[in-house]
């Protein structure tokens, strides 16, 4: 029965993630496009990740209240980055699966760790330096 229940949790997590084509740029000229995966989210399965990054935040802000006088600032920093940490989860639609995009400029290939997914995607390129947007196409 376990076994059963843990196979249709993997399945389902197989169905929430999608493909999608992703459009790569150079200052809206130049296109490379590549197709991504993604894992979305809907709104009921965000509120749980959002307070569990928030309260993974605020559990360092009370372990840094341990350490003396960098507490100050610890404390107060880790509160607040709970706060944005949690709300950037809440408004986020899902995760972007590790990928590989392509540079438009050289041609490079550049490294998209799993991330949450917020449009559009900027990365700057590891051999030319150029930053690069990707977007969905439409």
């Amino acid at each position: 029965m376990k076994k059963r229940l843990n196979e249709s949790k993997k399945w389902e997590k197989i169905l929430k993630q999608s493909q999608l084509e992703l459009a790569t740029r150079i200052n809206d000229q130049t296109t490379t496009r590549k197709i991504v995966t993604v894992e979305l989210v809907n709104g009921p399965e965000r509120i749980p990740r959002a307070i569990k990054k928030t309260l993974l935040c605020w559990l360092i802000a009370v372990l840094c209240v341990l350490i003396p006088v960098l507490h100050f600032v610890l404390v107060p920093l880790f509160f607040l980055l709970g706060l944005v940490v949690g709300f950037r989860t809440l408004k986020s639609s899902g995760r972007l699966l590790a990928c590989e995009l392509v540079c438009p400029k050289c041609q490079t290939a550049i490294l998209i760790k799993s991330r949450e997914l917020h449009w559009p995607i900027t990365e700057s390129c590891p051999a030319c330096g150029i930053q690069t947007r990707s977007e969905p196409v439409d």
